[in-house]
């Protein structure tokens, strides 16, 4: 037991440690928004109820966006124990962060594509029964000004999984739809308009969500559920094909056939006209040298005065060539 003229000192002492204790320092938080991110501060006192109904709103959200790319957050004192001094600090503020680039999903059966080596195709079901599985392909991002609008939404989700469990969902409702309206043939010919359709409706769908689609499509075409049935339709194509084949070289046949045929007969022709114009320059020289001969005689017969030659020369007389022998 401490002698009474040692109380006074104890309590002294005491009570300098009382004034002399220190609470926690105030330490801020940092945190850094980058070049592909939105972030937003929201205040966490719940002093103002109307500031918490507002925050149910994208005009509130679109209030609290964060231009600087660093942001301090501020600390409020937490009593935590019944000195002065039993506090600790709590961030007064939250920031919230969305990536917005771009993101790309690929759902397909097939291990060696897609996003993930999982069977993620679509199923389908056409008109008359035949089951197909169908892939698709997305490619996503969040607009700037569709920020605030995507987190009222969606939250701090990331856009991939948004892609995969929303937009995914909206695809399987509209294909199902799609399908489920065409027999096969059709189905097989009408795939272009399909996917054009889809893509337009989940633009429109979900830039009201603040999602920005950049292109949705298919990604590996049309394939059967049953693997026979697949087997069984490539057989028959491939006969199909043989089929056309022969028909297409029959053909062709036909028509080297018809060529030289045609070229035959125009040779034919060109060598009957060659000889017919032959045939026509020879008569037309024949006639040509009957002309001179009758004009010869006619201008014999107009020069003679009806007299007989008062000499004729022997055929081996001198004079008919020269003087010689």
């Amino acid at each position: 037991m401490p002698s009474t003229s040692k109380i006074p000192l104890i309590a002294t002492l005491a009570g300098a440690a009382l004034l002399t204790a220190c609470a926690p320092v105030k330490v801020l938080d940092m945190v850094e928004i980058g070049p592909n991110e939105t972030a937003w501060a929201i205040p966490l006192d719940a002093a103002s109820q109307a500031g918490q109904v507002k925050f149910n709103s994208i005009e509130f959200l679109n209030q609290k966006k964060v231009a600087a790319k660093r942001v301090m957050i501020d600390k409020v004192p937490r009593t935590i124990g019944r000195m002065w001094y039993d506090i600790e600090w709590i961030p007064a503020t939250r920031v919230i962060k969305v990536d917005r680039s771009l993101v790309t999903r690929e759902w397909t059966d097939a291990s060696d594509t897609g996003s993930t080596a999982k069977k993620e195709g679509i199923g389908v079901v056409t008109k008359d029964s035949v089951h197909l599985r169908v892939g698709l392909t997305v490619t996503a991002s969040i607009d700037e000004d569709d920020a605030s609008t995507y987190l009222y939404y969606h939250g701090e989700r990331p856009l991939s999984d948004v892609l995969n469990q929303n937009v995914r969902s909206f695809a399987v409702a509209e294909l199902t739809k799609e399908y489920s309206d065409l027999n096969l043939n059709a189905a097989q010919t009408n795939s272009t308009a399909i996917y054009n359709r889809l893509f337009e409706d989940a633009k429109v769908a979900f830039k009201a969500k603040g999602i920005t689609i950049q292109y949705l499509g298919n990604a590996e075409g049309l394939t059967y559920s049953d693997p026979n049935v697949q087997a069984s339709i490539n057989r028959s194509y491939n006969a199909q094909q043989d089929a056309r084949t022969a028909q297409m070289e029959q053909d062709a046949q036909k028509i080297r056939n018809a060529t030289t045929v045609l070229t035959a007969q125009a040779t034919a022709d060109a060598a009957k006209e060659l000889f017919a114009v032959k045939e026509a320059s020879s008569l037309q020289n024949d006639l040509k040298i009957r002309q001179i001969e009758a004009q010869a005689k006619l201008t014999m017969a107009e020069k003679w005065n009806g007299m007989l030659p008062a000499n004729i020369l022997p055929s081996e007389s001198p004079l008919l060539l020269n003087m010689g022998k």
